[in-house]
């Protein structure tokens, strides 16, 4: 964590000495308050994406939650990691609300992963099909980092498949009715094709309207560049700044803004201020939603103020 931080601070000081502070002044006064709220909304809809897809993986297991509970739980989890800052506190906080719902350790350990996972491989896909439209301005060290994230995830789950089925988790942590268990959770996913259906749209769909948000942004920008290859750049830039090298994705989105968009003719201080924008909203949006489900729902405050939850049948 200390390493993060340092970093962190570090790629922010070099950015805060390269810009023109005069012209971000200048950027900051015409901030428009109208399209940052269009952004939060659209930050809520891929909230609202997130939730589907947790809600499916969670329930693969043998023990079920309704929609509301597992949404809860998940917006608890994107809670947490706005408090802490870090995908730390919803990696922690999402198993460990699941497991007071009724759900076994191992599974929600299991479906916390993999919507991680399916977050890298959904801005990957986004990234690959947008290549195409960059080959002009997309240079060979940014083709490099999409290569080796998508290496990275195939070899990441090529190993989790094949140490399961063979049974080498047994001589790590997993008992053979552990690995049957997982494997079972597994065949519940990729067998049913509508569940699976389901999963692929709204990993897709999440990510797609994390760039509509970013788009609802840049609207309070002049840009005279190609719109098509802003448009493309943008999971390129969210792949990078959603690497876990950094406290919350700051500095290293900035740094990544200030050179992807750079590329396609925008300026540096409106890259910064875009991604810092950026920053801010996918911060506060989930934080408001939390706080709107603390006032009126008695079931968030259980889930977030961790009073006992109750059983069911």
């Amino acid at each position: 964590m200390n390493i993060r931080i340092i970093l962190t601070l570090s790629i922010i000081v070099i950015i805060l000495t390269q810009v023109d502070y005069e012209l971000l002044g200048h950027e900051i006064s015409n901030i428009n308050l109208h399209l940052f709220l269009l952004s939060a909304c659209a930050i809520a809809a891929q909230i609202f994406f997130l939730n589907i897809r947790w809600h499916l993986l969670i329930n693969a297991g043998r023990q079920k939650l309704d929609f509301k509970t597992s949404s809860m739980i998940n917006v608890a989890g994107i809670f947490a990691n706005t408090i802490f800052i870090s995908s730390i506190g919803g990696m922690v906080a999402k198993p460990a609300l699941s497991i007071r719902y009724g759900i076994s350790v191992l599974h929600s350990l299991f479906a916390t992963l993999l919507d991680r996972f399916l977050t890298f491989i959904a801005l990957i896909v986004l990234s690959v099909f947008a290549v195409p439209f960059l080959s002009d301005i997309l240079h060979q060290d940014l083709f490099s980092v999409i290569a080796m994230c998508a290496l990275l995830c195939g070899l990441i789950g090529g190993s989790f498949l094949i140490l399961l089925h063979s049974g080498g988790f047994k001589s790590l942590f997993l008992t053979s009715n552990k690995r049957m268990r997982l494997l079972a959770s597994l065949k519940n996913l990729t067998q049913n094709k509508r569940t699976l259906s389901l999963i692929c749209f709204s990993s897709i769909a999440s990510q797609c309207f994390f760039i509509v948000a970013v788009l609802l942004l840049a609207q309070g920008y002049e840009f005279e560049g190609n719109p098509f290859a802003f448009a493309a750049i943008l999971p390129v830039l969210a792949l990078i700044s959603s690497l876990p090298i950094s406290v919350g994705g700051w500095g290293v989105r900035e740094g990544a803004f200030i050179y992807g968009l750079g590329l396609i003719g925008f300026a540096k201080e409106s890259a910064l201020l875009l991604a810092i924008q950026v920053g801010v909203v996918t911060l506060l949006t989930p934080m408001i939603i939390g706080f709107f489900l603390i006032l009126i729902s008695s079931e968030f405050q259980k889930i977030v103020l961790r009073r006992p939850a109750i059983k069911k049948g």
